[in-house]
């Protein structure tokens, strides 16, 4: 049963935030804000609670990609995360790192992802602000890809 999801996917304003109970399944394609880390995350916006935006994390502060918070029974089945810019340079792509983390999940949802393509990310998955599968071990051409990764 969907209870809350909230969208909020634009060039300006990158990430996808859903919480509370959603089942369902989703195909992302993200493109962070150019511009990040300069200004750092969240401005140019603020972090309105009303609609759960997530923080922004001290390590790298861009945008979230996507960030799961209190949600159980997610399939994200195919999605791409893509981070070509840092502070509109993109001297970052070569060595894969224009933004250290770009999918959180807390530890409390349950969520499936296959197919999990990044480009310029050093962390993949991220679990409560923490790096956990570094894009290093998946290279696949020009992304990084994961194939599966679940918590039940």
């Amino acid at each position: 049963m969907l209870q809350t999801i909230t969208w909020a996917l634009s060039r300006l304003k990158a990430y996808v935030t859903l919480s509370t109970s959603f089942r369902g399944e989703l195909y992302l394609i993200s493109f962070q804000p150019y511009y990040q880390p300069g200004p750092v995350s969240p401005n140019p916006f603020s972090i309105n609670s009303a609609y759960s935006d997530p923080t922004p994390y001290s390590s790298n502060p861009s945008a979230w990609a996507l960030s799961v918070k209190n949600s159980n029974g997610i399939l994200v089945f195919g999605a791409g995360l893509y981070s070509f810019f840092q502070t509109y340079s993109q001297a970052c792509i070569d060595t894969r790192s224009c933004q250290s983390q770009i999918l959180n999940i807390d530890s409390t949802s349950s969520i499936g992802i296959y197919s999990l393509s990044t480009v310029a990310t050093t962390y993949q998955l991220s679990i409560n602000g923490a790096g956990i599968i570094n894009q290093s071990s998946n290279l696949n051409g020009f992304a990084s890809t994961v194939t599966s990764w679940t918590r039940s």
